[in-house]
């Protein structure tokens, strides 16, 4: 029998024995037929040490290397195909055992690859490491922007509903500047017409006589005034133009506790036919927000610091939130101011129509 070398996994089959069973099965053969050089096993598993097989394998044990089979044809043929020469065990050729030659850079080529595979595991769990921080880092700052983004979220809500109220007081504001202009577009035709009714020649000028003739006393109609007391009416002067007489004459009459106009009840459209209209309509009610507005606003806008305050009232309503107890206490003193000035006349036709 031939020597032969075996795998670790086909030991098994070949122990010594009476007989031996092909691998696949298909024949069984006395064991002194096995590895003598003949072919009994179709799947060549009684030769796996000679060429006999076409279809048979040789082991390389390669003691320091990696074991592999070889065709069994190669065993004996000459040529060293096992790094250890097992395959040539019966043949001429000279061959060297190169399987620990082979075998240490077989592992120092290992070993090369395991530090790299280190190296390479070590920068992985690096890289892991660090991208785990960053994802902290990232999900603080995306909480942070939330947090964020909530806040100002709250303060836009806040802002829409100033700007809504801002709107709304503006609009508001607007259309009490508008009614306060019917107002005084009203008072001005009073006093234009008044202006009138005294003017008899209608040169634009109200003089000494035409006050004699058409002012009299509330509580003595029958009397003619005299020429000092017409004098006092007109301020000292002989005439009086309508800009003065809205300031001095005007508030005498309109008062009505010491002079009134002569005949007023019967004059059509005259003073008493309108004051009988502003008592009819206005009697028992304080005069509101508006007619303030409408009464003071020409004097007001002749007053810089108050138009200033008047139009950041008007124009920007977001100003007068921020700024709204400083602004609006402006406001109010030049209302109040003016009001002492030119309200007066109004005031007066209050009292006395709500008596």
């Amino acid at each position: 029998m031939a020597m032969f070398s075996l795998d670790l996994t086909d030991k098994r089959f070949y122990r010594e024995r009476k007989s031996f069973l092909c691998i696949d099965g298909s024949k069984m053969i006395p064991f002194e037929q096995v590895n003598d050089d003949y072919c009994d096993c179709a799947d060549g598993s009684d030769e796996p040490g000679t060429s006999a097989c076409p279809r048979g394998r040789f082991y390389c044990t390669n003691l320091g290397f990696r074991p592999h089979y070889i065709p069994s044809s190669r065993v004996n043929d000459g040529i060293c195909d096992c790094c250890d020469a097992s395959d040539e065990y019966n043949s001429h050729a000279r061959c060297q055992n190169t399987c620990w030659n082979l075998g240490q850079k077989e592992r120092a080529y290992v070993e090369g690859q395991m530090k790299t595979l280190d190296e390479g595991l070590r920068l992985k769990q690096q890289l892991i490491e660090e991208g785990v921080l960053l994802w902290r880092e990232k999900q603080a700052q995306l909480r942070e922007l939330q947090r964020a983004a909530e806040d100002l979220q709250i303060k836009l809500e806040e802002h829409r509903k100033r700007k809504h109220e801002a709107d709304r007081l503006k609009e508001q504001t607007l259309k009490a500047l508008k009614a306060g202009d019917r107002g005084f577009r009203h008072q001005n035709s009073t006093v234009s017409h008044l202006f009138q009714l005294l003017d008899s020649n209608k040169d634009g000028s109200i003089s000494l006589d035409e006050v004699k003739a058409k002012v009299v006393l509330v509580h003595d109609e029958t009397r003619v005034l005299s020429e000092d007391e017409a004098l006092t009416l007109l301020g000292g002067g002989h005439q009086m133009d309508l800009s003065k007489f809205q300031n001095t004459l005007w508030d005498v009459l309109i008062r009505g506790d010491g002079y009134k106009i002569k005949d007023a009840h019967s004059a059509p459209g005259g003073l008493m036919s309108e004051d009988t209209h502003l008592k009819a309509a206005d009697r028992g009610k304080l005069l509101n927000l508006t007619t303030v507005f409408a009464h003071t606003r020409t004097h007001i806008f002749f007053d810089p610091y108050c138009r200033m305050s008047f139009f950041i009232f008007i124009k920007d309503p977001l100003t007068v939130q921020r700024h709204s107890f400083f602004l609006l206490l402006q406001i109010w003193s030049c209302l109040l101011l003016q009001l002492i000035a030119t309200m007066q006349p109004q005031l007066v036709l209050w009292l006395r129509y709500s008596n």
